[in-house]
């Protein structure tokens, strides 16, 4: 008969627990330490830094909206990436100065930064060069935002700065196939499967705050992309094996922004094929009813094996 386990193994357990955590995510002494005394006044902080932001970048769109038939070339590039860079600065400069809150002021300064960047390049761009087209203007100015927030990730090895290098990564990457005439719907399933092994592997580390925009923005550009190949094509069956694998995967990560895609994903494709096959047919949506019954209690009989698999383990 075993024992039963003494509070100083329940201790170490825990310990040994704690260690692999840490161990798995990243997570860092001084990362338990800034958590630990986080003071309650961290959430009234962040609203005011959001709001702040939004305010300011209002007030300046407003203000530029104005009197931009009025301003030279070079102003507009100063007043629309001027703004950028030196969001940029202040929000590195904060992180640096504060590594356990810079994140609450760096957060909103970074999206600040991006979006007045990206339009003073594009600005630039469009005043100083005549031959530029579209396709190279967004690559260029993708591939420079993307370089320069990898930089400050490698640097701060911080959450939104990730973030940022892989939203203008996917951009440029499709600026690039865009370029060398590949149709978007074959570049578009590519990137947005990319992503979500991206965002996969991503909630295995300190930086699983970001992977819910990655699993809903990559998985519904791969979903829309595959549906534009396989529609109205005799292998059209596969993309309901898709979504039934996303929602598989969805379990396995634990994502719900992951499961919410992939569910989104299953009524699209049921509602494409109840049109296209079944739109006289009033067995089929008994039949779908019938077979989601048994899904239903099949994975309640799951769980219970699996609870009774642990228990005898």
């Amino acid at each position: 008969m075993t024992a039963r386990p003494t509070a100083i193994d329940a201790k170490v357990y825990a310990i040994a627990e704690i260690g692999r955590l840490m161990r798995q995510y990243d997570v860092t002494v001084a990362d338990l330490g800034a958590a630990r005394t986080e003071p309650t006044s961290s959430l009234v902080t962040r609203v005011l830094a959001y709001l702040g932001g939004t305010l300011v970048v209002a007030g300046l769109c407003i203000y530029l909206g104005m009197q931009w038939r009025q301003l030279d070339s070079v102003l507009r590039v100063v007043l629309t990436l001027g703004p950028g860079v030196m969001a940029l600065a202040v929000g590195i400069i904060a992180s640096q100065i504060n590594p356990a809150r810079g994140h609450l002021i760096s957060s909103p300064l970074f999206l600040v930064a991006a979006v007045f960047q990206a339009t003073g390049l594009f600005t630039f761009l469009a005043e100083f060069t005549t031959s530029t087209n579209d396709v190279t203007a967004h690559l260029l100015v993708c591939t420079v935002l993307a370089v320069q927030y990898l930089m400050v990730f490698l640097a701060l090895r911080s959450s939104d700065a990730l973030m940022f290098t892989l939203i203008f990564a996917h951009f440029a990457f499709a600026a690039l196939f865009e370029k060398m005439g590949i149709p978007g719907r074959y570049y578009s399933t590519v990137l947005g499967l990319s992503g979500l092994l991206i965002a996969g592997q991503l909630m295995k580390t300190r930086f699983a705050s970001i992977t819910g925009l990655g699993f809903l923005f990559s998985g519904l550009t791969f979903t829309s992309a595959l549906f534009v190949i396989l529609e109205d094509t005799p292998y059209d069956l596969l993309l309901l094996g898709v979504a039934a694998l996303m929602i598989y995967a969805s379990v396995l990560t634990q994502s719900r922004m992951m499961l919410f895609v992939a569910i989104a994903t299953m009524l699209s494709y049921l509602g494409y094929f109840t049109s296209e096959y079944f739109a006289h047919t009033v067995g089929w949506p008994i039949a779908l009813m019938v077979f989601g019954l048994m899904l239903i209690v099949a994975s309640s009989y799951a769980v219970k094996l699996g609870r009774t698999f642990k228990a005898g383990v």
